[in-house]
């Protein structure tokens, strides 16, 4: 996986580029059987910003939008860690709040050091290779947290036009479609509900 090659410094040449845009993501998606999808109830680690662990129960099914109010507001991916096929979310609205001290978690890398700098609460959610969700424990996270890694971080943005062809290619897309369907109903969602049921 590409985060346990970046740790053993490997490096690739391949000039396929992995960026998607929010087009991309959308193209050939009907965004109506979304919206009316049940997601599935999965379990999920929330990393309190005072330093605790919670397991909880999250239904992801978009409408519910239970992820927005675990987080208290916007949800922002903040990356993942490929090797354990978790992604990571935070407010974006928080990062703004000077108000708010910094997450007390240590965390693997590359979520250490600058990167760690999170204010408020983080969740982590699995999704599978075929891009569905899967329960996360705590326990699975706690031992992923004991392994020894070396530091490493991403490369500038700049850097990421040469980048490996993304193996979890159907896991990302699903992933961030989520996400975008999830910001698409908060800022659509009422003008959608009366479309879907009209």
């Amino acid at each position: 996986m590409a985060n346990a090659k970046k740790r053993a410094g490997a490096t690739t040449s391949d000039d396929t580029s992995t960026k998607k845009s929010k087009g991309d993501l959308f193209q050939g998606v009907n965004i109506q059987s979304i919206m009316n999808a049940e997601g599935p109830v999965v379990k999920c680690v929330l990393l309190k910003a005072d330093g605790s662990i919670e397991e909880v129960t999250v239904d992801m099914t978009p409408q519910k939008q239970e992820v927005k109010a675990l987080l208290g507001g916007a949800c922002h991916f903040l990356g993942q860690y490929e090797d354990i096929e978790v992604f990571l979310m935070c407010n974006p609205e928080a990062q703004e709040d000077e108000s708010l001290p910094v997450t007390a978690q240590k965390m693997q890398p590359p979520f250490h050091g600058r990167l760690g700098e999170i204010r408020g609460d983080i969740l982590i959610f699995r999704t599978d290779a075929s891009g569905e969700q899967q329960d996360f424990t705590v326990e699975e996270y706690k031992t992923f947290q004991a392994l020894t890694l070396p530091e490493w971080e991403p490369e500038d943005d700049d850097d990421d036009d040469e980048s490996e062809p993304d193996e979890d290619d159907e896991s990302y897309k699903k992933a961030a479609l989520a996400y975008l369907t999830e910001e698409f109903v908060e800022l659509h969602g009422d003008d959608i509900r009366d479309n879907i049921h009209s």
